[in-house]
């Protein structure tokens, strides 16, 4: 049987995974189709997760709809 599975890894600092900080640049192409990767590894544990990032642009993408439908409201409401 074949099992797939995805699981979150555990937080380990990097100084665990042999990494050294530091900024690395990768650039491969050339002329137009020329291409990079930037990894950065700080020292800091103190690194946000991406969840309040997500949170945030989808309240803010409800928020717009929101106000598109009240003022598709308020806008036929005045017209008729």
């Amino acid at each position: 049987m074949l099992r797939c599975c995805v699981t979150a890894p555990e937080r380990v600092p990097f100084a665990s995974l042999g990494l050294t900080p530091g900024t690395y640049d990768w650039v491969w192409g050339s002329g137009a189709n020329t291409d990079s990767y930037r990894l950065i590894i700080s020292n800091s544990s103190d690194v946000p997760g991406p969840m309040p990032l997500f949170g945030a642009g989808a309240a803010f993408g409800w928020s717009r709809k929101l106000r598109r439908r009240i003022g598709s409201t308020s806008n036929s409401k005045s017209e008729g």
